[in-house]
């Protein structure tokens, strides 16, 4: 059986997640993902949010896993979503918005764009991961 964290976006909107480690193996699918960490209390801290067209590409290649590590980073959590770029980039943008993760602060949520100095990430079944 699979376990779900939910991710609420500013919306109010509440997306479900499948936590993994980023050396699992990955479907080729769509999809929206965070870097995050469970703390003390059960809880998750989403250090960073991003959106791809190909979990397994996407996530075999993370530039930007080492840096969520540097921050305590544990899991990725992953979640399909096949509805276009457009609802991709939707989801990114209200999570980021409602969560605030720190590696997305320099991310212009109304432009998709990311300030001067940082570094976009690559973006190039139902289950994110292969069983």
């Amino acid at each position: 059986m699979n376990t779900y964290i939910k991710l609420g976006g500013a919306s109010g909107v509440s997306y479900s997640y499948e936590p993994a480690t980023i050396d699992s193996s990955w479907n080729n699918v769509a999809g929206n993902y965070a870097f995050a960490m469970s703390t003390v209390a059960g809880q998750w801290c989403v250090l960073y949010v991003g959106e791809t067209s190909s979990l397994r590409d996407c996530l075999s290649i993370q530039d930007r896993w080492s840096e969520a590590v540097s921050f305590g980073c544990t899991h990725v959590l992953a979640h399909v979503n096949d509805g276009g770029d457009q609802a991709r980039q939707l989801e990114e943008r209200d999570l980021v918005e409602g969560l605030a993760p720190r590696m997305n602060r320099n991310f212009d949520p109304m432009a998709q764009t990311w300030g001067a100095g940082a570094t976009e990430a690559k973006r190039t079944d139902d289950h994110p991961r292969l069983s």
